[in-house]
């Protein structure tokens, strides 16, 4: 299973993208990662076009996690990862300080939320190494994923 989702059988709404290829990240921005590699969406309910974002067919609630690894950081350096819910970033966000000279930090989040046809969800990461920083392409480092559980 990759890392930082954990998918459920029987529901109809279900999906998992992630990044193709590393995504800079400029310094103290909050930046939507563009997950471009659909593993599977069975409901097409994620838009790979701009703006890059999850948009339920139904209310209900939905189980969310998203992953990202971020490359050299400094010591001190904060990496924060966050989802995005209607242009406003979410209360369930993670954030690690580097430890040592060109640290690279993991982080995973996880939530329920209740979400309506007209909600639209993304994921977001911010840094302040003062640079350009990128994040992991590989789809099993840095993902999105979720289901419908009701």
């Amino acid at each position: 299973m990759p890392k930082g989702c954990v998918l459920r059988r029987g529901f109809a709404s279900k999906f998992y993208v992630g990044r193709g290829l590393g995504q800079n990240i400029p310094d103290i921005t909050e930046t939507l990662i563009q997950f471009n590699n659909v593993i599977f969406d069975l409901l097409q309910e994620y838009n790979t076009t701009t703006p890059n974002v999850f948009q339920p067919k139904r209310t209900g609630y939905y189980k969310l996690d998203a992953h990202a690894i971020i490359n050299n950081l400094n010591v001190g350096d904060t990496f924060r990862l966050s989802f995005l819910i209607n242009g406003v970033v979410g209360i369930n966000s993670a954030y690690n300080q580097a430890n040592s000279l060109n640290e690279e930090i993991a982080l995973s989040i996880s939530g329920l939320y209740r979400l309506t046809p007209t909600d639209i969800v993304g994921v977001v990461v911010w840094h302040n190494f003062g640079a350009v920083r990128a994040i992991q392409g590989n789809w099993y480092e840095t993902n999105f994923c979720g289901f419908r559980v009701d």
